[in-house]
């Protein structure tokens, strides 16, 4: 990503970017100049992570060059982002899972980490072992069958419930 210096430092609303790149082994590349062409959720998101995980390579550190959009919007940016890996046939099932195992722990801890950190996080706090447990041996390259729709719904349905009452919770 791409994003001017002050779209960064605003923190709220919409952000627009210069540049979308997501590319990697295994999806294909996608290429964007235009934020209006793509779900807000992601670069609400993006921002986020990197505000308190990012990497300074030059001028002020991540938390001062990149805006707090609130724990509301970002609730709300992983509600969107749950239902998106719901219903999107880009969406890898493990992902399905274990983004919902990082909205969970960011809506419990307000701590952003890596998805198979996120999976650990989530057995030890009572998600459906199988499924996580099948999600991260698919995501290390492990075969792995995919799981039951029924089941992928049902825990997505339950970590949304869990962010919307941390919304309430911080109303």
């Amino acid at each position: 990503m791409v994003y001017p210096a002050a779209e960064a430092r605003r923190g709220a609303g919409r952000p627009s970017y210069d540049l979308n790149l997501n590319a990697g082994p295994s999806r294909e590349p996608h290429v964007s100049f235009d934020a209006a062409e793509e779900p807000a959720h992601w670069f609400v998101l993006d921002l986020a992570v990197v505000r308190t995980a990012g990497v300074r390579l030059q001028g002020p550190p991540p938390e001062r060059a990149f805006g707090d959009p609130g724990r509301p919007v970002l609730l709300q940016a992983l509600v969107e982002s749950i239902a998106w890996h719901a219903h999107s046939p880009q969406a890898r099932w493990d992902d399905v899972v274990l983004n919902a195992c990082r909205a969970w722990r960011f809506a419990v801890e307000g701590i952003w980490n890596a998805k198979d950190e996120a999976g650990r996080w989530a057995l030890q706090r009572g998600a459906p072992a199988d499924l996580v447990q099948a999600a991260l041996a698919a995501r290390a390259g492990q075969a792995a069958g995919r799981p039951d729709a029924a089941a992928l719904a049902a825990f997505g349905a339950q970590v949304t419930a869990r962010l919307r009452a941390a919304t309430q919770a911080g109303a």
